[in-house]
């Protein structure tokens, strides 16, 4: 379990690194102005996109040692959903991240007009994180349900993830209420609870 730990913990450093590397208002700024920030910094913009997905692969593996200690302690429903759906949610997640790696970057480094095929390509991609985002809350509420089955870590560990996942996943999909949708909208919360468990999983090795 110390190294499921370690790999939550790791992954939720590399996705703070990526959240934090590029200049805040590429992410808030309207789309004129985002791409003429990542134009701007393409290698901050392109560092972000590895250090994101990095946080993701190395998160992804945490849980898949994670829940592989959750079987052998008798829980086997829920860690295999958590990984399937968390699993399926970082392949998607991925596609977003190259495509900003690739596309976004060669487009607002360019100095002719927007290609016409650059939108829908755009919203194709948008899609992939708009998936992404329920699905990985529903990976973290069934691990914390899967937590809750076992011993492994206190029980208030388990009602967190689990209520929190929930929680996500359906203001996510409904964006109701739109404020608490704004929040949730932030990816860098799953990691913060992720991370909340590796710690939890190192303290208790």
């Amino acid at each position: 379990m110390s190294m499921s730990g370690a790999f939550l913990v790791a992954g939720f450093v590399a996705f703070a690194v990526g959240a934090l590397l590029p200049p805040p208002r590429v992410f808030t700024g309207t789309p004129d102005e985002q791409r003429q920030i990542v134009g701007q910094h393409p290698s901050r913009w392109v560092g972000s996109a590895v250090a994101l997905g990095t946080g993701v692969v190395v998160t992804f593996a945490g849980l898949t040692l994670l829940s592989a200690g959750l079987i052998r302690k008798g829980a086997w429903t829920l860690p295999i959903l958590a990984l399937v759906s968390f699993g399926l949610g970082a392949v998607l997640f991925l596609v977003e991240l190259a495509f900003r790696a690739t596309v976004y970057v060669s487009v607002a480094t360019a100095s002719h007009d927007i290609p016409s095929w650059f939108l829908p390509f755009q919203a194709w991609a948008g899609a992939a994180y708009w998936a992404y985002m329920p699905l990985a809350y529903l990976g973290v509420a069934a691990t914390g349900g899967a937590v809750l089955q076992t011993e492994v870590l206190p029980f208030g560990f388990g009602w967190t993830a689990a209520g929190f996942g929930l929680l996500g996943a359906a203001v996510y999909v409904t964006k109701l209420p739109r404020r608490l949708w704004t929040l949730f909208d932030i990816p860098g919360l799953l990691y913060v609870v992720t991370g909340a468990i590796g710690v939890g999983l190192l303290v208790a090795a």
